[in-house]
């Protein structure tokens, strides 16, 4: 995802590229075909950690084989979430001193990414929900996040960086 359309520099060298958001998106393209060999999703947070604004909310990368969408929170690239889609579920992936996995309660709206940050889970528990630190599930929306880095960077930086083949970078 980019702060420019994208489509107005199609065939355009990648050191034309311009407006705002244009420097990040040339360091993502950069990035993305000097990691092309077993691209990870480790990998892809790297490429967003190092294009992150002061301003970031929320990073996100679409793992489109596993159905999962993982989450970094407040720059905090050291703790990501996964949320998968078919499960309808959300878990710790990484970074945390427990594992935690929380079920979509029926009839929730959402949750708060300040509910996340701060392990404040109480309000999405239902009472016949088991509490263990394996089997607790929560509700996203990812509305709610207010983010701008939606799941097409990866593939749209991905594209962009084929379809060239790389000659730009």
């Amino acid at each position: 995802m980019t702060n420019f359309k994208h489509s107005d520099f199609r065939d355009v060298p990648l050191g034309a590229v311009a407006g705002t958001g244009a420097d990040r998106y040339r360091a993502a393209c950069k990035y993305l075909a000097e990691s092309r060999e077993n691209f990870s999703i480790d990998n892809a947070f790297a490429c967003l950690q190092k294009t992150a604004q002061a301003i970031t909310l929320c990073s996100m990368v679409f793992e489109p084989r596993e159905n999962c969408i993982y989450l970094a929170l407040d720059k905090n690239y050291e703790k990501l979430w996964k949320i998968s889609l078919k499960k309808k579920s959300i878990e710790t992936y990484r970074g945390f001193e427990e594992n935690l996995k929380f079920q979509i309660p029926e009839g929730m709206e959402g949750i708060l990414a300040s509910d996340l940050t701060q392990g404040n889970f109480s309000n999405y528990l239902g009472d016949n929900q088991e509490t263990s630190q394996n089997r607790i599930w929560v509700y996203l929306l990812f509305s709610a996040l207010g983010t701008t880095l939606i799941v097409g960077l990866f593939f749209l930086l991905r594209y962009v960086i084929k379809k060239r083949g790389y000659k730009h970078v």
